[in-house]
């Protein structure tokens, strides 16, 4: 085992496994042909970050994900393992669930009881698998994470209120993107709109800023 003292949100973790096999004196330095797998008990302040980060990494294919469609199994504050497996209609459906169903599937685990840490943690905490999805992201690949994530917190800035209301929280060249379509009901909150509304959305966002 190897411990590495470092800054989990902006380190390379492929530079990191190519520092270790140096260490062991590997002579084969490739990592194409490697398995990799991201396990962590993940802080709570730095939870959300951390998985936007390696969100980010798989869709420009940097880090451990040039190599390889890596898994995820983390330990997060249930609240967040929650938002991160909602499906459309959940109480719980938020920015969080799209960005990372868009290319990943997810799904809780198991809860684990705050007895089970010393000292025991004021919240509860939940294990969720994430796994890239095999082909990239299965609507609308070429709209950028950067596009939905600025989509997503103005719309879901208020839950409660329609989508044609909220869109007046996004850039001036967004206010338009409900009009002249039927896919995507302006009635509609937030919650209840699919993973694919949510990315032709953002599609149609991203084609008015070309």
């Amino acid at each position: 085992m190897h411990i590495i003292n470092t800054d989990i949100l902006t380190c390379n973790e492929a530079d990191i496994v190519k520092r270790v096999k140096r260490f062991d004196r590997e002579t084969n330095l490739e990592l194409k042909d490697e398995k990799f797998a991201l396990i962590g008990n993940l802080p709570f302040n730095i939870g959300t970050p951390l998985l936007l980060k390696w969100l980010y990494q798989l869709e420009r294919k940097e880090g451990l994900f040039a190599f390889d469609a890596v898994p995820m199994v983390l330990l997060l504050q249930k609240e967040v393992a929650k938002r991160i497996a909602a499906k459309t209609g959940d109480t719980d459906f938020s920015r969080l669930s799209v960005m990372t169903q868009r290319s990943c599937h997810a799904k809780t685990v198991f809860d684990i009881p705050g007895s089970a840490f010393v000292p025991p943690p004021k919240v509860e905490t939940t294990v969720v698998k994430i796994e890239p999805l095999p082909n990239g992201p299965a609507f609308y690949p070429r709209v950028p994470l950067e596009t939905m994530e600025i989509l997503l917190k103005g719309l879901f800035e208020n839950r409660r209120k329609v989508i044609s209301n909220s869109v007046r929280n996004l850039p001036e060249s967004a206010h338009s993107i409900l009009e002249g379509q039927t896919f995507v009901d302006p009635r509609s909150r937030p919650q209840n709109l699919t993973i694919e509304q949510w990315c032709y959305l953002a599609d149609r966002w991203s084609s008015k800023q070309l």
